[in-house]
């Protein structure tokens, strides 16, 4: 995928292709919470099939350092991706929160107990993947300074991975990213939490899109302006707490007031609660996707599978992964496992709050 002239990359035209077949899918039932959503259930089927519709997939956590680095150095680029890759390709475009700078440059962060970088190579995961678009606002950006982000800013750049929430300046870490799928137009922008030694970006200085209020306000506005579906990324939250702070949902809520159509958390480590609000989805946190920790809550995760119209949400899927203790790599979770993510997310008390027209529940389970 490359991004064309004006800027938007058109997802339909340049994105990879793995097509796939799910076999013996198995439907868990739940009346209580969704992970499939239908948004004004009354004919869906007809109007779905009448309207044009693009399939976002989003996924929380990547690193690619320390012990994830060492399997790609020992099986390649593509190893924490194999299990996944042909879901994540699946979908028109995908994107995810990249906790690793891609470089060789710089020095460690002075006071930063915790350093992540990736070799160049590792971009060629992303692009096996399918990812199209990631989020550079978080703790981890600049943790081996200006010259490791701008390095990976280039190398994303270059191999067709857009990125947002991080730039050489205010301005920069401001912009969205924008994609045409299906005649659909979609942006995409992301902001981080004002975390210890979080590098702020200004005018004068590169660093990450931090969450400010009349600052998201205006930037979610602006890109309604062109966007038929906005998409916010924020990167929040208490380290493995498994419910969303107060903060966290005035925030998104706000987000949503302003024009946005889904929000998407990450950085807890953990997932948290689902919430729909005024038709849009909040996911506050989708968990590691590939990390390397071992905290058995470190190891569950979501994928969500959204499908959108010009009008907003016509259905959403969240699917359960588990990542392997020793490879570090997520899979699809089923049986008991996939259930205990599920019934986890459910009991959230946020969760309970979800509301769809036809009152319907379904977690989608390989």
């Amino acid at each position: 995928m490359r991004p064309v002239a004006d800027g938007v990359v058109n997802s339909k035209k340049m994105k990879r292709k793995i097509r796939f077949r799910w076999s013996r899918i198995a439907i868990l039932n739940i009346i209580a919470l969704t992970s499939v959503l239908f948004f004004g259930c009354q004919d869906w089927l007809s109007y779905a099939i009448s309207q044009e519709t693009s399939t976002l997939i989003a996924v929380g956590d990547i690193m690619l350092s320390r012990g994830v680095g060492n399997r790609i150095n020992k099986f390649g680029a593509q190893f924490p991706f194999e299990p996944t890759a042909d879901l994540l390709s699946h979908g028109d475009i995908t994107a995810a929160n990249l906790e690793t700078p891609i470089s060789t440059l710089g020095e460690p962060m002075k006071r930063k107990e915790i350093h992540f970088r990736a070799e160049p190579d590792a971009v060629l995961g992303l692009m096996y993947a399918g990812i199209d678009v990631v989020s550079l606002a978080n703790n981890h950006a600049l943790d081996y300074g200006d010259e490791a982000l701008f390095e990976t800013m280039d190398i994303l750049a270059k191999n067709g991975v857009a990125y947002v929430g991080a730039g050489m300046n205010f301005t920069a870490a401001h912009r969205a990213a924008n994609f045409v799928s299906n005649d659909i137009k979609i942006s995409f922008l992301a902001y981080s939490a004002q975390f210890y030694l979080t590098v702020e970006a200004t005018q004068e200085k590169a660093g990450v899109a931090v969450i400010r209020s009349n600052e998201l306000a205006a930037d979610i506005k602006q890109a309604k302006k062109w966007a038929d579906i906005v998409v916010v990324s924020f990167h929040w939250g208490w380290e493995y707490s498994d419910h969303p702070t107060d903060n966290d949902r005035e925030i998104a809520h706000l987000a949503i007031d302003s024009g946005a159509n889904l929000v998407v958390g990450h950085h807890a480590h953990v997932i948290q609660g689902v919430e729909a609000y005024r038709g849009a989805l909040i996911c506050y946190n989708l968990g590691n996707f590939i990390f390397d920790q071992n905290n058995p809550g470190t190891r569950r995760g979501l994928i969500l599978r959204c499908t959108y119209s010009k009008s907003g949400l016509e259905k959403a899927e969240l699917l359960p992964i588990y990542i392997h203790p020793k490879q570090f790599r997520p899979e699809l979770a089923a049986g008991r496992i996939g259930a205990s993510i599920l019934w986890k997310l459910k009991d959230c008390p946020v969760s309970s709050t979800l509301k769809c027209n036809c009152e319907e529940i379904n977690w989608l389970l390989s």
